[in-house]
């Protein structure tokens, strides 16, 4: 997650993966958008599915991230997701 220059919207990237012990390889998938900052939230919506758009909403409190996902089964491969709550580790 970087703040861009603005102070007002973050760029957030990310790598997810699920089965990294499979034969043939892991599910994986790839998150890049650019998104407004409002009261320490952050969305980014897709209506790839009609009906069911996927949701990622991004909270920053408290020295963590936390993410939460609607309609994520199969978004970005099975199994893969983003939810969780992320700590800065630097």
């Amino acid at each position: 997650v970087e703040l861009l220059p603005s102070g007002r919207a973050v760029r957030v990237r990310g790598l997810a993966l699920h089965g990294t012990g499979r034969e043939y390889g892991p599910n994986m998938g790839e998150l890049d958008f650019i998104g407004d900052l409002g009261a320490g939230t952050v969305t980014f919506i897709d209506e790839l599915r009609p009906g069911a758009p996927y949701r990622l909403s991004l909270k920053f409190a408290e020295g963590m991230l936390l993410a939460t996902e609607d309609n994520e089964f199969g978004y970005f491969g099975v199994g893969v997701m983003f939810r969780g709550r992320y700590v800065r580790t630097e």
